[in-house]
Formats: structure tokens, C-alpha cells, sequence
């Protein structure tokens, strides 16, 4: 290009930045990807918030070394690679894609694990999900998933009937389990305790 007679050339874009760039929009990538499987998956909410700090220090540096991208280097599409995997993470969780992906990538399995319904108190992989207990109830089978903090949820099989949402108080403990329907036979539960 030129200018008041000079003619300007862009800077060639040094190494080291397409090495730290690529390290730092990879773990962008892999934080993203950790946080949609744990999610779908009904994971943890530990690693939720493991994901979230890494991701702030991976954004953090994608940031630092975007900046000087652009303004020195003009690194446009380099630059902007990170943003767009965010964008499209975000698209992702707010359509539920993957919990869609998730239950039906898991349901052969959680129907088979049904059909036998062996209470269980160790956490395991069904299908996708992470199952933290097993319990067999007078006319299913019901999943818990390590998604709830301060409750249980999960997935109940209830292939004969409909369950009935309970709720119990003794003392000052109070319970209570409501149901809703998901899939058929498969209803999503949610249980809370107070004392």
C-alpha cells in the first residue's frame, strides 16, 4: 500500500505468536469441549467450575496475544478463531443440542442398565452420563446423576405407571421427589432435602 509516497508492507507475523495463539485458542477448545461433555453428561458441577478457571486463563491469553495480533500484525482470522468456537458453544447450550445428543447417544444403555435396575452407591459411566446411584423402587428404576449439588436428580424408568410426586416431613427434615416426563417410560427427577 502506499502512503504520502512510502510504500507500507505488512509485518510478517513472527512464529512465536502462531505458537502461543495456537496454544492458547487450543486450550480454548478443550475447555469448551470439557464443559459441553460434562454438562451433557450431567457431570460434576467441580468440573464446571475447574472448566471456568481454565478457561479464563486460556481467554485470558488468547486475549493478551490477540491484542498484539491485531495491532501489530493484523492477524485477523488467526485472532478471531477462539471467539467463534465461544459463540458457537454458547448457540450450542442454548439450543440443548446436546443434551438431545447425550440422551439419545445414552438411552440403549440406561434402558438396558434398567431392565436389570441393580442398586448401585458407586459413581459410574451410563452411556454418557455420569451415575452416581442405582435404586430400585417398587415400579422402576431410578438414575442419579453427579449434576446435582445440593439435590439428587436423574432419570427414572417407570415402564408400567406414572410416579407420584412425594414429599415427606419428619421433625425438622423435610423431603421432597417430583417427576416429570421425558422420553416415554423415562421421566426426569428432581429430589431436595431440608433440615
Amino acid at each position: 500500500m502506499t502512503m504520502g509516497g512510502y510504500t507500507q508492507t505488512r509485518r510478517r507475523t513472527p512464529t512465536w505468536w502462531f505458537v502461543w495463539m495456537g496454544i492458547s485458542t487450543a486450550g480454548v477448545a478443550l475447555c469448551l469441549a470439557a464443559t459441553l461433555f460434562n454438562q451433557a453428561g450431567e457431570g460434576d458441577p467441580v468440573n464446571y467450575m475447574l472448566c471456568a478457571i481454565f478457561l479464563v486463563a486460556a481467554g485470558t491469553m488468547w486475549f493478551a496475544f490477540g491484542i498484539v495480533g491485531l495491532a501489530s500484525y493484523r492477524t485477523y482470522i488467526a485472532t478471531l478463531i477462539a471467539p467463534i468456537m465461544v459463540i458457537g458453544s454458547g448457540l450450542i447450550f442454548g439450543s440443548g443440542v446436546h443434551e438431545t445428543v447425550a440422551w439419545r447417544i445414552s438411552k440403549g444403555a440406561l434402558e438396558r442398565a434398567a431392565a436389570t435396575c441393580q442398586e448401585n452407591r458407586t459413581e459410574q459411566r451410563i452411556g454418557i452420563y455420569a451415575i452416581t446411584n442405582v435404586d430400585k423402587t417398587k415400579d422402576g428404576c431410578e438414575f442419579s446423576t453427579a449434576a446435582g449439588f445440593l439435590n439428587s436428580v436423574g432419570f427414572a424408568h417407570y415402564p408400567t405407571s406414572a410416579p407420584q410426586n412425594k414429599s415427606s416431613k419428619g421433625g425438622d427434615y423435610s423431603s421432597s421427589t417430583s417427576y416429570t416426563p421425558f422420553d416415554g417410560p423415562w421421566y426426569r427427577f428432581s429430589s431436595t432435602s431440608s433440615w
